[in-house]
C-alpha cells in the first residue's frame, strides 16, 4: 500500500495562498513552496519545511506589491529564486528576487521586462549561475518570450515572442 504522509501540520500558512509553486532545494533536501500570500495583501512569500514544520525563508510578503504567477527555483548553488508578475510596477512586470540568507534582494531591476507578463517560470542552466525567465509577453504580441540575467541587466534570448501561436493572456 501506498500512504500520503503530511509535512507538518495542515493549513500552514498564515492565511489563504493562491499562485503556489513548490520545489526541492538540492543543497539542502527541503520542499521550498512560493505563493501569493492572501494574509499579506497579495505579496510574495516563500516557506520551507525544515524537518519539523514549516518556517518563513526571510520575510513573509517580501514583494513590494502584489505578485501573480509566481515560480520558484534554486541556483547551482542552493539560493531560492522566485519570478513573478509584479503589481506593483506599471503593466504587471516581471521580478526576480533571489533570498541572500538574510534578505530578499531584486536580481536586476523590479519590472524589468518591456510589458505585461504571466505564465512566468524561472530555471537555470546548469552551465552557469545565471537565471533564465520563460512567460506571456504581451509586449510582443502576447506569445513566448525567454530572457537571462547577464550578471547586470536582464536581455533576451533569441528573438522575443518567438512562439508561432498567441497565448491565453493571464488573469
Amino acid at each position: 500500500m501506498n500512504y500520503m504522509e503530511t509535512c507538518g501540520r495542515n493549513w500552514f500558512s498564515a492565511g489563504a495562498a493562491e499562485y503556489l509553486n513548490l520545489g526541492f532545494n538540492s543543497s539542502d533536501g527541503l520542499p521550498y513552496v512560493a505563493f501569493q500570500d492572501l494574509q499579506d495583501t497579495a505579496k510574495a512569500t516563500v516557506m520551507k519545511f525544515d524537518g519539523t514544520s514549516w518556517v518563513y525563508v526571510g520575510n513573509q510578503g517580501f514583494s513590494t506589491g502584489g505578485a501573480n504567477d509566481i515560480s520558484l527555483a534554486f541556483s547551482l548553488s542552493g539560493e531560492p529564486y522566485v519570478v513573478y508578475m509584479d503589481v506593483a510596477t506599471t503593466y504587471n512586470k516581471a521580478t526576480v528576487k533571489k533570498y541572500n540568507g538574510t534578505n530578499w534582494v531584486n536580481v536586476g531591476t523590479a519590472g524589468f521586462t518591456t510589458g505585461e507578463v504571466g505564465y512566468t517560470s524561472i530555471a537555470f542552466n546548469p552551465n552557469d549561475q545565471q537565471p533564465y525567465i520563460a512567460f506571456f509577453d504581451a509586449a510582443h504580441n502576447d506569445k513566448a518570450s525567454v530572457m537571462k540575467f547577464n550578471g547586470n541587466t536582464w536581455e533576451y534570448v533569441g528573438n522575443p515572442g518567438f512562439s508561432a501561436g498567441l497565448l491565453n493572456t493571464p488573469n
